[in-house]
């Protein structure tokens, strides 16, 4: 996947050119979000389940687990999603859906619905991983693009690890 982004551009509008060029979603998105959470919580240790690469077609989430907090990533906030969540609080677990900026709103009305939008936190992408690099940047007295950048080869490197299809690796200009 060839990807020509301004640097100038902020990295939400990154993000949000990688999630439109993402096909499949499941191929691209949690690979991408392993990597951010590698880059942005070095050491730390991130279980994954179930591993990264899912079903695009079954519309449920892989996951990313930190402390007592789960992040499930999702193209959308289906009912087995939510019902995922709520699973997870009754287990003692802290969920945050991550998904695509469009599909936020949808989110947060289902959560609502399932009366469980008090206990978790939902976020886009495009949000979430554009304010850990602005952070990252800060920390790192670096330029966000090459924030970026790092990312995009952790991410590259993870699909190496996870023998993915070469067709998903990201290539900036």
């Amino acid at each position: 996947m060839k990807l020509d982004l301004n640097p100038r551009y902020t990295p939400m509008t990154w993000l949000a050119a990688i999630i439109a060029s993402a096909d499949p979603f499941s191929a691209v998105l949690p690979p991408l979000m392993y990597a951010a959470f590698r880059k942005r919580f070095p050491g730390l240790p991130i279980g994954e389940n179930p591993p990264l690469l899912a079903d695009a077609h079954s519309a449920r989430s892989d996951s990313l687990a930190l402390g007592d907090t789960v992040f499930h990533i999702t193209p959308v906030a289906s009912a087995r999603v939510i019902r995922q969540c709520a699973d997870d609080l009754k287990t003692g677990l802290r969920p945050e859906l991550l998904l695509p900026d469009g599909e936020v709103e949808q989110a947060k009305r289902r959560a609502r619905r399932a009366h469980i939008h008090n206990y978790m936190t939902i976020s886009s992408i495009e949000d979430w991983v554009g304010s850990s690099m602005t952070l990252m940047s800060g920390d790192e007295n670096r330029d966000t693009y090459d924030i970026f950048a790092d990312i995009i080869g952790l991410y590259n490197q993870r699909l190496a690890e996870v023998n993915a299809d070469p067709a998903f690796i990201i290539q900036l200009n």
